[in-house]
């Protein structure tokens, strides 16, 4: 089936269920000739159905990727059609345009593509039904059990225990001592900058928020997990983010649920949930599911994937 006959298609199933009139249906292929926005896309734009009305009478196999991202949220419906009437212009592949106005993310987007493979080949005759079940995570293999989640968490606790004391020496605490002022940089403040860093970086903190937290820091001469536990950040994860060697023998294992649950982000329900045939459908799980946000996410693939610490 060509383009043009699958948009003419789609047209006619509107039409039947009573989505459109007849001029709307005219309209519709009109403006495709113009902006290349299929009627679904229009009527959506127009106000004419609800996303709901319009992805109950059509297949899984026929969504393009604005669409399926449209579904999952993870674009605006006046983003979609002005990047689909950009495509018309430049004749780019809309990922490409997407990402390039920073919409989305290069590996959420990769994340999509597979995802609008699997719809193709399931061939569901509801999108929006289907789609939904997977978003709610009906159709997920849980490939752990909190009571196997939970051992394998209990062999890093050693860890976290021997190494907590990097949390409780964590002090801004300028006046050590009676001496003068000096130029030295305090290690303490330097640790903490490190740290603050890092959760802007992954996205847990926003850079006016470290910048509250550091100065409460210096103010009050507050422990650094006294003032982090404000904005929510337990002290399992102030040490995932404050120890880089942490991070890597939480990875050695080679697990990235393991690595996720070392981070104290999620609890171990959630982590039982999750489906760990690959990284990529775990990730998939995670952000489909809104259990973490995008900046979060990548920041956590990064360290994953990043180069061993060198020894010493």
């Amino acid at each position: 089936m060509t383009d043009q006959d699958l948009t003419y298609k789609i047209g006619e199933a509107l039409l039947a269920q009573g989505l459109i009139t007849p001029q709307q249906l005219n309209q519709c292929l009109f403006e495709l000739g113009q902006s290349g926005l299929r009627p679904e896309e229009i009527c959506m734009l127009q106000g004419w159905a609800t996303m709901e009305e319009i992805f109950q009478i059509l297949p899984t196999d026929i969504l393009p990727l604005g669409q399926l991202l449209l579904l999952y949220n993870q674009i605006r419906l006046d983003q979609l059609t002005w990047a689909l009437r950009k495509q018309t212009e430049l004749h780019q592949p809309l990922g490409q345009i997407l990402v390039t106005k920073s919409w989305i993310d290069p590996e959420i987007l990769n994340i999509f593509l597979a995802e609008q493979a699997e719809l193709r080949t399931l061939r569901a005759a509801n999108a929006w039904l289907t789609i939904q079940k997977r978003r709610q995570g009906t159709q997920r293999r849980e490939l752990y059990n909190p009571d196997e989640l939970s051992i394998a968490l209990k062999q890093a606790q050693s860890t976290i225990d021997a190494q907590a004391k990097t949390i409780r020496s964590l002090k801004l605490n300028l006046n050590t001592s009676n001496s003068q002022p000096s130029r030295k940089v305090d290690p303490a403040i330097t640790k903490v900058k490190v740290l603050l860093t890092e959760l802007v970086t992954s996205g847990i903190l926003s850079k006016q928020q470290a910048q509250t937290v550091f100065q409460s820091f210096l103010k009050n001469k507050d422990s650094l997990d006294k003032v982090l536990a404000k904005f929510g950040i337990n002290p399992q994860t102030l040490h995932f983010f404050s120890s880089p060697r942490y991070r890597q023998l939480s990875k050695e294992k080679g697990d990235f649920i393991f690595f996720l649950g070392t981070s104290g982000l999620l609890t171990k329900q959630k982590l039982a949930g999750l489906p760990n045939q690959s990284l990529e459908e775990t990730v998939r799980a995670l952000h489909t599911h809104n259990l973490l946000p995008a900046p979060l996410i990548r920041y956590l693939i990064n360290q994953f994937r990043s180069p061993a610490l060198p020894p010493g």
